[in-house]
């Protein structure tokens, strides 16, 4: 196994120039995963949904993240408070370890389905019912000041919110400002969130990272969907990524009937109506922003061979205001982009089938997969410095 850590560590040192897939066993070995997990999700930025599932004061959503440490997913509870501030915490009771919050909602104060505890949307315990006889672990008496949620690093960028794992990570903020620059145009925090849901796909949780950002397949894949009505592979800008984030840009037909601004977009200018901006923030989170619509997707490994995803579906304001059959326009939108999973899921699915083959060969990555080479650059590094 060292053997494959001084491969990958010569991956994460070659140039692009002559680059290729990761060796098989970086998707195969549980070892691996097991170090992944040690080494970015134990430290990196996870997201863990947008600030508009929490609008309101009270408002929860729960998300699933990986866990740093064995084959599990960890629930979070991302919480706006009394003072209007996005918190994250690990959703579970500091007294027994039940799961506080389930899915969504609205509360005043979070509430232990166990033992009834109380907790203000700070985190902090304020009610224990019938621990007046109990004393703490130093002889004191109860005291429900002493216990807390544990409260998770948080931050929030473009309209999402993450947490990290770590103690004192790096703000996330600086380390995306070149991507920053790019998608600010689009003003995507003030899209409209439409749609939801949760995923199981039988592959290795890279994999499907490197599909979302492999501009090299869609006019192959999805030449019935995607690359029908705008098949923008000749016209798409594969810019070297970062060590925190990687994108491409699609500049798709102007008559497309999706992917194109609203007449009543105000913001976006030139061939920005009509271009789409694919990007991953490293390492879980993808994105899929039009002028139209915005579709983004979190990746979670429960297994070496299977990942949880997370998807959200938002609409741009004016083409969401624009629209005299709501619930019919997000039907469609989502008749779509099931279309595309589906287009998607039996080759990435098989991708993963092949990599059991150890002696499977690798050819050079096309310029289109500039992308795939940055995201295994970003893995690859951290498991060299694990």
């Amino acid at each position: 196994m060292s053997d494959l850590f001084n491969r990958l560590a010569v991956h994460a040192a070659t140039p692009f120039e002559r680059a290729t897939l990761l060796p098989p066993e970086a998707y195969t070995s549980p070892a691996v995963l097991q170090a992944e997990r040690a080494a970015i999700f134990g430290s990196e930025w996870i997201c863990v949904g947008r600030t508009s599932d929490v609008p309101n004061r009270g408002d929860f959503v729960t998300a699933w993240v990986p866990s740093p440490d064995h084959d599990a997913l960890l629930s979070v509870a991302v919480v706006r408070g009394d003072d209007g501030v996005v918190r994250a915490f690990a959703n579970v009771c500091p007294h027994r370890c039940a799961t506080l919050l389930e899915g969504s909602g609205a509360v005043t104060r979070i509430t232990c389905p166990y033992h009834a505890w109380v907790f203000r949307l700070d985190g902090q315990c304020v009610a224990a019912p019938y621990m007046h006889r109990t004393t703490e672990a130093d002889g004191g008496p109860f005291d429900a000041a002493l216990h807390r949620m544990t409260q998770l690093a948080a931050e929030t960028w473009q309209g999402f919110v993450y947490v990290s794992a770590a103690p004192t990570p790096t703000a996330l903020g600086p380390r995306l400002a070149g991507l920053a620059e790019v998608v600010d145009r689009y003003r995507m925090a003030a899209y409209v969130p439409v749609a939801s849901g949760d995923e199981q796909w039988d592959t290795n949780w890279k994999c499907l990272a490197e599909n979302f950002m492999d501009a090299y397949h869609v006019f192959k894949v999805h030449r019935a969907t995607f690359a029908k009505d705008s098949d923008s592979t000749g016209s798409t800008m594969v810019p070297a990524g970062t060590d925190a984030f990687a994108y491409h840009v699609a500049v798709d037909n102007p008559a497309s009937p999706y992917g194109v601004a609203h007449a009543d977009n105000c913001v976006l200018e030139g061939a920005w109506r009509h271009s789409t901006v694919l990007a991953a923030i490293f390492p879980t989170h993808v994105m899929q922003l039009q002028p139209d619509w915005l579709w983004h997707l979190v990746l979670s490994p429960i297994d070496v061979g299977r990942v949880h995803i997370r998807w959200s579906v938002s609409v741009a304001p004016e083409q969401w205001a624009a629209q005299p059959n709501q619930q019919g326009y997000v039907e469609k939108l989502l008749q779509l982009l099931s279309t595309v999973n589906g287009e998607d899921r039996p080759v990435v699915e098989g991708v993963w089938r092949g990599l059991q083959r150890g002696d499977a060969p690798s050819g050079p990555l096309s310029f289109l997969e500039r992308n795939v080479f940055d995201f295994d650059r970003h893995v690859s590094t951290r498991l060299a410095m694990r």
